[in-house]
């Protein structure tokens, strides 16, 4: 305890030197909680950017290998091949990867209701003829529509359709209707109806979980002199909406239209996600990608603010750390007859170097509270100068474009344990030379060079 209390008292004696010391020790904790408040923060937004924008798949046709397959016709005259499709049944089992967060998928089916009638009326859309001819014609009157995520539904999270009676499907040959085709065939909610796929001609009941009111543009606008070969299935209002499961479960995957997007756990198993999809069947003309040129062209202010937040710190902790250890050095030579006369009144060295060290933690603590005060504040204003350098240094060289220009500093706790190292290993560094001191002379030496 007494070298606790002899400790404190010697920052009051030594005012002007310790005020020095702590004016240096400030400027430094300062200088590296601005930068690391900068370097955290944009590092989570770089991260989050980098899993929006560099984990979203997308397929596309390598053209140029396309025509190096082309073998040309009959003429000897080159022309331009069809590219192979990706079929339904492929893009549901590229969603089967232990490679993907996450994936959303719709699909269509092209429906019969022989025994209802579609909302407009049957005007002429597709029909599609069975082995006995006209009699077991179908026509293609309704659509069906299914969907992976029932939580962002198309026009219902936009406002434009609501459920006003029942409740959204939840399980397989559950569904909902649109009003208007309740009201004209006297569905409700609960009843049951038959509908027949027009390719494959399975049959399936499905079951009214849910009515919805319909804000959106019945039908297409229509060109003069066009033939609208689509019919009633055209008209939005004869849309019925069901969970992937019914249509994954009843019918022929390939009798289907299906939309799909994935979306990777990271942008680091592209590799190894499209070694996958190969193996899966994916034609080799297909060049299997993420969103990494709009990633790097939002953030590369972000990650040049990054490097420079640190290079900054770095410099300063540098040269600071080095002017700090000259001035404690000092501190301690105009000291050494004060610890001379400890020493020789039988003060161990273990507890001379204890106080030396709880007078440096005390000016360092002093100054990490000021300093994450003050640099929490500064944090901000500095960040707003630096991006808006960046973006326009970047902008120079690319030619412009669309940057990230809100960067919203904040002290994260990743921050603040590396600001509290850092303080710590200033408050070491500081006390350093005092403890070699004590370490190196013995107490009669220090007091005959003294004399």
């Amino acid at each position: 305890m007494y070298i606790i209390q002899n400790a404190l008292k010697n920052l009051v004696r030594n005012k002007g030197r310790n005020s020095l010391v702590g004016i240096i020790t400030l400027f430094l904790i300062l200088a590296t909680t601005v930068a690391l408040i900068i370097n955290s923060t944009t590092k989570e937004i770089i991260t989050d950017y980098k899993t929006r924008f560099g984990s979203k798949i997308s397929f596309s046709v390598d053209f140029d290998k396309l025509m190096s397959e082309n073998v040309g016709n009959q003429n000897g005259t080159m022309s331009v091949p069809s590219a192979p499709k990706i079929t339904s049944e492929q893009y549901v089992q590229f969603a089967d990867s232990k490679y993907l967060q996450s994936y959303q998928m719709d699909m269509l089916a092209r429906i019969g209701i022989p025994q209802l009638q579609p909302v407009g009326g049957r005007m002429g859309g597709a029909t599609f003829f069975g082995e006995d001819g006209e009699q077991s014609a179908l026509s293609y009157d309704v659509k069906l529509l299914a969907y992976s995520d029932t939580d962002n539904l198309p026009d219902f999270s936009e406002g434009l359709r609501k459920i006003i009676d029942g409740t959204m499907f939840a399980g397989k040959n559950e569904c909902i209707i649109s009003s208007e085709f309740a009201d004209l065939n006297g569905l409700s909610v609960g009843d049951t109806f038959s509908v027949t796929e027009v390719i494959g001609r399975q049959e399936i009941t499905l079951k009214i979980s849910g009515i919805y009111a319909d804000a959106t543009q019945a039908t297409p606008d229509t060109i003069e002199g066009v033939i609208f070969l689509d019919g009633s299935s055209a008209n939005r209002r004869n849309e019925i909406l069901t969970v992937i499961d019914t249509l994954e479960q009843n019918f022929e995957m390939n009798n289907l239209a299906v939309n799909a997007e994935y979306e990777l756990k990271s942008p680091d198993c592209l590799d190894s996600f499209t070694a996958e999809v190969r193996e899966k069947g994916l034609p080799d003309v297909y060049i299997v990608t993420t969103d990494v040129e709009s990633y790097n062209k939002i953030v590369s202010p972000v990650e040049g603010l990054s490097k420079i937040s640190l290079l900054f710190m770095a410099v300063v902790l540098a040269i600071g750390g080095v002017i700090l250890l000259l001035v404690t050095t000092m501190a301690i030579r105009e000291r050494k007859y004060e610890i001379g006369v400890l020493r020789a009144m039988g003060m161990k060295k273990s507890k001379a170097a204890i106080m030396l060290m709880a007078e440096m933690v005390t000016i360092t603590a002093i100054c990490l509270l000021a300093g994450l005060g003050v640099g929490n504040a500064l944090a901000q204003p500095v960040t707003d100068a630096l991006i808006a350098g960046q973006i326009k240094t970047v902008g120079e060289l690319s030619g412009g474009g669309q940057y990230l220009q809100n960067v919203q500093v904040h002290l994260t706790p990743e921050a603040s344990f590396q600001i509290g190292s850092i303080a710590l290993l200033l408050a070491l560094l500081s006390s350093a030379a005092g403890v070699i001191f004590i370490a190196k002379y013995e107490p009669m030496k220090i007091l005959s060079e003294r004399n």
